[in-house]
């Protein structure tokens, strides 16, 4: 996140060096590049004129680690076996054999134990669409991948292991004292909670505008990010330059066109109140340009 941050406004001043400064500058992220968006745009407000923040760990980096963290240990309880340790320390053979030898087995655990899975879901609050059977697997699989492959980044690039629940009563199976006894239990190193703290929190405070879009069914990065972010803003007075988007649709930046540029177009107006340029060409079927001028117009961007 901090080579992130310190990347794009290095472009910014190299840009200005080559060709000059530029009137407005607007940072877009999605993912892991929303919270960068979210930092640079707080921290660097003579820098961004404004940014658009979609679907990133904006609300409590920590919770976030928490979120995944929680997520393995509960699914490694009712589902013993498939992984094997340690939680916070994924050995090397498990990254590499992801997708030939994990997937496969997880596939296998969940189809032969769908009480296991109801719980597990019940617990973590893992989000699914109940129209689409298929997210159950989805949700399962993709939360899977994101703590195979990120924990021991998270560990090296936060200088120790940041996951803790040892006080953590988890709550939601069919017998949650005999899951709070057996769940694994791990404690965080101080070291990497400071270093969330000092690089990694957002603080809600904003002198330049911030535009947040993200999906409410979101399971890699939940979208109670959004609200907790949102009272950051009232916390410290900059409510009035954040405006949240939220799209009720299922999956992990799972947006329209449409969507992301009423987003763009919302931000374009609270800078400079002026609509969007170029929305027909950006969107060239009528259905997709009605969906935006529709989002658009409950927004207060309408053209």
């Amino acid at each position: 996140m901090v080579q992130g941050i310190d990347d794009v406004v290095d472009l910014v001043h190299i840009f200005a060096t080559t060709h000059g400064p530029a009137h407005r500058v607007y940072l877009v992220g999605p993912s892991e590049g929303g919270i960068v968006t979210a930092l640079a745009v707080e921290k660097h407000p003579d820098v961004f004129s404004g940014g658009l923040a979609a679907c990133g760990p904006i609300g409590d980096f920590r919770q976030q680690i928490n979120y995944d963290g929680d997520f393995r240990v509960v699914f490694d309880y009712f589902f013993p076996g498939v992984f094997p340790p340690s939680p916070v320390s994924v050995p090397a053979d498990v990254i590499n054999g992801f997708f030939d030898t994990y997937v496969p087995a997880i596939q296998a655990a969940i189809q032969a134990n769908p009480d296991g899975v109801r719980q597990l879901l019940k617990v973590t609050h893992a989000p699914t669409d109940a129209a689409d059977p298929t997210t159950v697997e989805k949700t399962i699989l993709d939360l899977s991948w994101y703590v195979v492959f990120a924990t021991n980044d998270a560990g090296q690039k936060l200088g120790g292991q940041p996951f803790g629940n040892r006080l953590r009563f988890y709550m939601g199976s069919d017998n949650d004292s005999l899951l709070n006894m057996n769940v694994e239990r791990f404690t965080p190193d101080l070291t990497a909670l400071a270093t969330i703290q000092k690089d990694y929190q957002t603080s809600g405070h904003l002198t330049s505008p911030l535009v947040t879009i993200h999906t409410t069914g979101d399971p890699i990065i939940p979208y109670w990010h959004e609200p907790l972010y949102t009272l950051k803003t009232f916390f410290t007075g900059s409510a009035m330059r954040h405006v949240n988007i939220p799209i009720v649709r299922y999956g992990h930046c799972n947006f329209k066109a449409s969507e992301v540029l009423v987003g763009f177009a919302v931000l374009i107006f609270m800078v400079n109140q002026q609509s969007l340029a170029g929305v027909e060409a950006a969107l060239p079927d009528a259905a997709s340009r009605d969906e935006f001028r529709s989002l658009a117009r409950q927004y207060g961007a309408a053209p």
